[in-house]
């Protein structure tokens, strides 16, 4: 995220947050799910560009049964929104 932020590289953050979205909805493991929700966290707080919509993080915090997650969820709409 720095590194892109400061125009080092260029859309690895898109590939990578998609991938962590799509580890996110597939992956069982609550703990696992926490860990690539604080990574899209970082990359967000990073550099807050919308790559991805409130509605996806939405759907996700309905869908999580987590309240940890939840509320990692809802930090996330709230810098993107």
């Amino acid at each position: 995220s720095y590194l892109e932020k400061y125009k080092l590289i260029q859309e690895k953050v898109i590939c990578i947050s998609h991938e962590l979205l799509s580890s996110i909805t597939t992956n069982e493991d609550t703990d696992i799910r926490y860990e690539d929700i604080q990574c899209l966290y970082t990359i967000f707080t990073i550099n807050p560009i919308s790559l991805i919509s409130a509605t996806q993080i939405t759907e996700l915090i309905h869908k999580e049964t987590s309240m940890k997650n939840k509320f990692k969820l809802e930090d996330i709409r709230d810098i993107i929104t």
